[in-house]
């Protein structure tokens, strides 16, 4: 279980990748942890709050390579970032179709961020 896991564990795993794309089954194969859905919803949340929680520099990528990869120059930490504000943009324009650019400029209104 995903829960017996330091998060620290898998930053560790994630760095020595030496920033090359770790899966989360490369991460739950290193771990010697079953591939399943709960042990994957465990590592999501691993790293959430390794890069939220501890401001760890730990990007992801969807495309090919997909993986976690860790961010040791500041080129990677802007790629990095750099596909989360297309991620976020795609997501509200899907929310977009769902209700009225008022509604979506309320929702992000109530939204506090941070910087």
């Amino acid at each position: 279980m995903i829960d017996l896991v330091s998060d620290m564990d898998i930053a560790e795993i994630i760095s020595d990748g030496k920033g090359k794309p770790v899966t989360i089954s490369g991460i739950l194969d290193e771990l010697l942890l079953p591939v399943n859905d709960t042990n994957r919803r465990g590592v999501k949340a691993a790293v959430r709050r390794l890069v939220i929680d501890r401001g760890l520099p730990i990007a992801s990528s969807k495309s090919r390579p997909a993986g976690y990869r860790w961010c040791s120059t500041a080129e990677d930490r802007e790629s990095g970032a750099r596909m989360l504000v297309c991620q976020a943009v795609e997501m509200l324009k899907r929310a977009r179709v769902l209700v009225k650019p008022a509604v979506i400029r309320e929702l992000l209104g109530q939204q506090g961020m941070e910087f």
